[in-house]
């Protein structure tokens, strides 16, 4: 799954959860444990009624192994979703579109240094 071509956190994160292993059947359980929350709540933003905050989203990343610059955009797309007038929206948006831009460049995605060992 490509993180970047998603302007709605909610709709990447079922997807996300749609591709574990048996559909992602128990991860909502599994990711409300992780969270520290109800599973209510975690079904309620799933379905839409209600958002994450800021930092169950960070934590959440951890949780899915995403990368520094897909955790940003996840953010980026959590505050986007939450901004309350368009043109708050619309600032949003157009960090959203610089950081899609910075994804095509492979070595913004990737850890610089990383060492190889042995086996």
């Amino acid at each position: 799954m490509n993180i970047f071509e998603y302007l709605d956190y909610k709709l990447f994160l079922r997807d996300t959860i749609a591709s574990f292993p048996r559909k992602g059947h128990g991860q909502t359980l599994r990711i409300a444990e992780h969270l520290g929350v109800h599973p209510t709540l975690v079904s309620q933003v799933l379905n839409g009624s209600r958002d994450f905050s800021p930092e169950q989203i960070y934590k959440l990343c951890s949780y899915l192994g995403l990368q520094q610059l897909e955790t940003d955009f996840l953010l980026l797309l959590l505050q986007y979703e939450r901004a309350g007038t368009s043109e708050f929206k619309k600032y949003y948006k157009a960090k959203i579109e610089e950081i899609k831009k910075s994804s095509l460049n492979i070595s913004k995605r990737l850890e610089k240094e990383r060492q190889l060992t042995e086996l």
